[in-house]
């Protein structure tokens, strides 16, 4: 039998419902066949056989009826109408719910009536070739169906359509489509709360907090901020400066020294919707050397001529932009009066004979002159400015300074300024060569003993434009790279892939990046897949259509062509904590500084493409911040904890071994403790036990010797020095049954005590045998945690739990509910074992179980280990072959209700590794005792000079006067041979070293110490004008604020901050430039003897006319009327201009109105303006005054007149040889409360033209 079916685009269950659809008819079809040779049996047989072949047909008919009914099609709905309202996730992204609602259907397609089970919502993004995909199902209720979805992309336009589905399961026809535009946030974020902005060491910070103006927090959908530039305060074009998040602080990139930009920064939402500007706020790009502080210092008034000589200039002080071109020809004046040389350089001085040495003695001085920045502390090695507070809280902002109580050689301590969990971070980049190891360390104390707390050391890395290098920017999710199959470019909605194979489609937005790795920095380099990229996007929920993934918003960022590798990247947590200093325990019992020191250096490049970077650096870093997390509770109470000695430097070997054998010893302490704490409780145990177990003697404990008598032999009487915990045994007796006697323990059986049963103290060195200690006597472990995020400082990576209080909470829901978390990834390799340690604390309630679940490569799980109750929990686990990384989960299972909140905490991942402590190369001299080798451990001639590596034996190795004269061949020691500075003074007798021993120009400048050479080591004119090289002094080494004079008297000229100025033999002054003077110079007239600016004129104004006005008069008669002057036309200014084009300001004033009357009234001109040329200057300003009613008013109270004046202006940008004709233009006039006839008379004073400098 063959059937029309109504829509071949059907789902896989419609389609499994048209087959068996087919196959009941075929079988009703049969039954007929059945039914009608049973009739024909029937007319041939008995009644009985009648009767009963009547029965099945029947039946027959009643089967072929039901599946008849089973395979009819649900009727069509009408076209839905569908509406959409907008709304933001949990995570703040925007999404759209959509209504659709259409008429009931109650038939099938023939009309007939049909039970209908439910009706089903389909929609798809409004692009050919998209899939109909199924977003909401409600079950049939009387009336229209009115169906929701969720979760759908915000602003993107969809198509929808209806269908029913019968109480047998088949699918109906589906309704003509609707075509929707999903609903949108378009509400920008408030304006935000201004910049704060410093500037250090050249740089310029630019901070926020992440708030409005009014100090509120940013909406949910809160993405990021933008930061402008502006050259001025208000106006101007905006330069893009970068992208800043919620609590961040930035570097601007490309300010110059001395430089002011005022800085603004604007709100964005996931939307892309922007918030109008904060207020700008300026900041000055401040040098590494104050060069104002240094004028103040090196002022005129300060200095007399002669005062200044070498040794009192610190090198560098004179840089170039510091001398003036106006001085350069005064230099060998100023160097003339140099002292004399003594010491080594009076050697040199005296051999100093030609002008060759002459300027050589020249060049050390100037050399001598050179200082990079003395004032301001050099961090030396350490990476870290001011790691020991000697300059206060400089790099320590958002720590409070606390003096007096600090370990020995530090200058202070630093508080983050809170009892509570709180992050802070250094001011200052640290700058990364990821090729070297930095090895961090600090000292922290817990002020107030007896809280348990915990710390950390953190590293959070930066790119070359100074932007935070986020984990999704770098690590991309195993097996999802691929490629574009088609251009991607801004305002596509839809990005089209090669292939979505492995990619993440579900409700994780931790694992829902979309990376295009084609992102070129700053700088210009473009990096490569899979190293770095900023150019990517979250994708919503479901967004992934066969090889298609819909955007959330326009495509924002630069195009990429076809080809470009895209992969599905995953966040994590985005700080490098340092190996045994994350979750550091603070010893809380003493409140003594301790020193924390890293057990794993930082160092290398991160090459994993899933997983968040720990000690290696993702690839694009090129700085630091380093972060310092306190008071991380284990134990209740308040913490206050203070750092000090902060550092992070380059590591040598023998620091690392140090780091390693320090954190072993640590493990082996707290080992120990645990032994000793267990050793006590069962002492404690046994002290509570009065009898033994066969209950006929009895032990007695006292603090004394025996009393009394037994009541059986064989009691015990013990004496203990005291029956605490901690209690020492210090003897025993027996009742023998007439008296106790004293027991002792045989000689010989004491070497067989088990030193593991000990309980009297800890096992320290001195107990034990020199050399007795090996390798597999000791526990060697990994001390690293490889949790990447233990603070949980990632809280969208972490759904459904909540990051709090330094762990994750959770209500119960009656369900299994968790899930595995992209953050937490880390590679193992098979067969690796690690210990995994977790605690529980109930938050509210106390019923139900949490669980720890492995998903090893993102696949295969395992349980780890239930958390039945609040406590510690450890497990072990051998990672099983083919697994090359592992995720942690964290679930509630169905036994917890939701009255019941639990918070895991404390995770720690350790890898179990065998012990080895000497590797190839690990032992050296540095690592062996003194004496410890000696020539008996050593075979006659197996120390030769082969097997000592160069360099390896120096003057500390030789015992003194062992090398003598009669030991070295003739000439085999030289220069060459003599380590540099290995010859000093003291080596040297007495006038040993002449000129004649000195080759010519073996005396430089890097020869000498700096300061070596003063004046007084300088014969008199030995440094001349001839001895400096060419541009030697140059620009660089400028002076400001202080006074720069060819002479200290006489004529001469002079130079300061204000200007310059040049003075005649009898001081006085011929010029002046500068000094605040309108048109810049003045000249002395010498016939009068003072100082005459330069004229006006000279900036090509020939001629200016000024004009008394006519008298315009114009009556009224009644008030609120108004009468017109005309055009003031023969009253003009006449200007002509032959230099260059030049601006002028043009003032035109003093329009007059008086009015005559017995009584008060007012008269108001609306308008006095300004005519160009014949054209009016029409614009408000160009008026005399720019308001709109009341430009000119009189008030008349007295029958007296009154003049008013107002003032105005505008600007004419003149052209050379061009004639500017200038008059006044009146227009109407009015007045209020008249009695009679008013009258009005105005005039021009004159029109007068100054010219402005531009």
């Amino acid at each position: 039998m063959t059937i029309n079916w109504p829509d071949s685009n059907l789902d896989d269950v419609s389609q499994a419902w048209r087959r068996k659809v087919e196959e009941n008819l075929d079988f009703a079809a049969r039954n007929a066949t059945i039914a009608k040779s049973n009739s024909k049996a029937a007319q041939q047989g008995s009644a009985a056989t009648r009767r009963a072949l009547a029965d099945a047909n029947l039946s027959l008919a009643d089967q072929q009826e039901q599946l008849a009914q089973a395979a009819r099609v649900p009727a069509a709905p009408a076209e839905p109408s569908a509406t959409s309202d907008a709304y933001f996730d949990e995570y703040g992204y925007p999404r759209a719910t959509v209504f659709a609602t259409s008429t009931q259907v109650d038939s099938d397609v023939d009309g007939l009536p049909l039970s209908i089970a439910r009706y089903e919502l389909f929609g798809r993004p409004n692009v050919a070739g998209e899939s109909w995909v199924n977003v909401a199902e409600e079950p049939r209720t009387e009336g229209a169906p009115q169906l929701k979805a969720l979760g759908l992309p915000a602003g993107m336009e969809w198509a929808f359509k209806i269908r029913a589905v019968s109480g047998t399961g088949v699918a109906g026809e589906f309704s003509a489509p609707v075509v929707l535009t999903l609903a949108k946030d378009t509400t920008p974020p408030p304006k935000p709360e201004p910049l704060t902005g410093t500037s250090r060491q050249g740089q310029v910070l630019l901070s926020w907090a992440g708030r409005t103006s009014t100090s509120a927090s940013q909406p949910a959908d809160f993405s990021h901020g933008e930061v402008l530039r502006y050259a001025a305060a208000t106006g101007g074009t905006a330069v893009p400066v970068g992208r800043i998040d919620r609590v961040d602080t930035i570097v601007a990139p490309e300010t110059a020294y001395n430089a002011t930009f005022h800085y603004a920064v604007v709100a964005v939402d996931f939307s892309g919707n922007r918030s109008l500007e904060s207020d700008r706020v300026p900041v000055t790009t401040k040098p590494t050397v104050d060069t104002d502080l240094i004028g103040r210092i090196i002022d005129g008034g300060n200095l007399k001529l002669d005062s200044i000589q070498a040794e009192v200039i610190k090198a560098g002080a004179i840089t170039e932009e510091k001398i003036s071109d106006a001085v350069n020809g005064k230099i060998d004046q100023a160097l003339t009066d140099a002292g004399t040389a003594s010491g080594v350089a009076v050697a040199a001085s005296t051999a100093a004979s030609t002008a060759q040495q002459k300027a050589d003695s020249a060049k050390a001085a100037a050399d001598a002159a050179q200082l990079d920045a003395d004032a301001i502390k050099a961090r030396g090695t350490d990476l870290i400015t001011n790691g020991d507070a000697a300059l206060g809280s400089l790099n320590f902002s958002q720590f409070t300074l606390e003096v007096g109580d600090q370990p020995t050689g530090t200058s202070g301590a630093f508080y983050a300024g809170t009892s509570t969990a709180v992050s802070r971070k250094l001011d200052e980049f640290v700058p990364i060569d990821p090729s070297k190891p930095l090895l961090a360390s600090t000292w922290v104390k817990q002020v107030n003993p007896g809280v348990a707390s915990r710390v950390y050391f953190a590293l959070e890395p930066y790119d070359v434009d100074g932007l935070a290098i986020a984990v999704p920017q770098y690590s991309e999710r195993a097996g999802t790279r691929t490629v574009l199959a088609a251009p991607l470019n801004p305002g596509d909605t839809v990005v089209q892939l090669a292939s979505t194979a492995g990619w993440h489609n579900g409700s994780t937005p931790a694992n829902s990046y979309l990376a295009v790795w084609n992102y070129v920095d700053g700088k210009g380099k473009k990096w490569a897949a899979g190293e770095y990229t900023r150019n990517l996007v979250v994708y919503a929920n479901g967004a992934i259509s066969g090889n298609t993934v819909t955007l959330p918003a326009p495509w924002s960022l630069p195009a990429a062509p076809a080809g470009t590798p895209v992969s599905n990247n995953a966040a994590g947590g985005s700080f490098m904590y340092a190996p045994g200093i994350s979750a550091a325990v603070v010893p809380n019992a003493s409140g003594e500084w301790t020193k924390l020191t890293a057990t794993a250096p930082y160092q290398g490049v991160h090459l994993s493409t899933d997983g968040a970077a720990t000690t290696s650096f993702p690839p694009a870093t090129s700085q630091a911040k380093v972060l310092l997390l306190a008071n991380y509770m284990v134990s209740g109470g308040t913490s206050k904890q203070l750092f000090a000695g902060v550092s992070l430097s380059e590591a040598n070997a023998a620091q690392l071994r140090a780091s390693q054998a320090k954190a072993a010893a640590d493990a082996a302490q707290t080992t120990a403790t645990a032994a000793q704490t267990a050793a006590g409780n069962a002492q404690t145990t046994a002290n509570q036990a009065q009898e033994t177990a066969s209950g006929k003697s009895k032990t007695y404990r006292a603090t004394t010797e025996p009393s009394g008598v037994g009541t059986a032999v064989e009691d015990t009487w013990e004496q203990w020095s005291s029956l605490g915990v901690g209690g020492k045994l210090l003897a025993f007796w027996r009742w023998s049954g007439d008296a106790w006697v004293k027991g002792t323990l045989d000689e010989t059986y004491l070497p067989l005590v088990n030193i593991g049963s000990g309980t009297y103290g800890l096992m320290k060195g001195d107990r034990l045998e020199a050399n007795t200690v090996s390798v597999e006597k000791l526990l060697v472990t990994d001390f690293q945690n490889y949790f990447n995020d233990p603070t949980f400082a990632n809280p969208a990576g972490y759904a459904p739990w909540t990051p709090a209080n330094g762990g994750l909470e959770k209500n119960g829901t009656g369900t299994q509910q968790g899930a595995y978390h992209a953050s937490t990834s880390f590679p193992v390799t098979p067969g690796e074992r690690f210990r995994f340690t977790v605690t529980r604390e109930n938050v509210a309630g106390s019923v139900g179980t949490a669980r720890v679940n492995l998903a090893f490569d993102g696949a295969s799980a395992v349980v780890l280990m239930d958390l039945p109750t609040a406590g510690t929990f450890t497990a072990e686990r051998e990672i099983p072959a083919g697994a090359t990384a592992v995720r942690v989960g964290f679930f509630t299972l169905a036994d917890m209700p939701s009255t019941t909140r639990v918070r895991v905490r404390d995770v720690r991942i350790r890898r179990m590794v065998a012990g080895e402590l000497i590797v190839d190369g690990a032992i050296t001299t540095r690592t062996l005792d003194a004496l410890a080798v000696t020539t008996a451990k050593l075979e006659a001639n197996a120390v030769t000079t082969a097997k000592i590596a160069a360099g390896a034996v120096t003057a500390n190795e030789i015992l003194a006067n062992t090398i003598t004269g009669d030991k070295l061949v003739i000439n085999s020691i030289t220069t060459r041979e003599i380590a540099a500075l290995a010859v000093t003074a003291g080596q040297l007798a007495a006038n040993a070293v002449t000129a004649d021993k000195i080759l010519a120009g073996a005396v430089s400048t890097v020869k000498l110490d700096a300061l070596a050479v003063t004046t007084d080591k300088l014969a008199a004119n030995a440094v001349t004008v001839d001895k400096l090289d060419a541009n030697a002094i140059t620009a660089k080494h400028t002076i400001t604020g202080a006074l720069i004079r060819s002479s200290a008297s006489g004529a001469r000229t002079e130079m300061t901050n204000q200007g310059f100025r040049a003075l005649n033999a009898s001081n006085q002054e011929l010029v002046r430039i500068g000094y605040g003077i309108a048109t810049g110079m003045e000249v002395r007239n010498p016939a009068t003897g003072t100082l005459v600016p330069l004229a006006n004129a000279a900036f090509g104004l020939v001629s200016v006319a000024n004009s008394d006005a006519l008298v315009y008069n114009a009556s009224v008669s009644a008030a609120g009327t108004q009468a017109a002057f005309t055009r003031h036309s023969s009253d003009t200014c006449t200007l002509t201009f032959t230099a260059v084009a030049s601006v002028y300001i043009v003032d035109f004033s003093e329009a007059w109105t008086t009015a005559y009357s017995a009584s008060s009234n007012a008269v108001v001109v609306p308008f006095v303006g300004l005519r160009i040329n014949g054209t009016p200057a029409t614009t408000a300003g160009h008026r005399i005054n720019a308001s709109p009613t009341r430009d000119l008013q009189a008030w008349q109270s007295d029958g007296s007149r009154r003049w008013v004046q107002a003032r105005g202006g505008t600007r004419i940008d003149t052209t050379p040889g061009v004639t500017y004709v200038l008059d006044m233009d009146f227009s109407t006039f009015g007045v209020s409360n008249a009695t009679g006839t008013q009258s009005v008379v105005l005039r021009d004073r004159y029109i007068a033209a100054t010219p402005v400098f531009s």
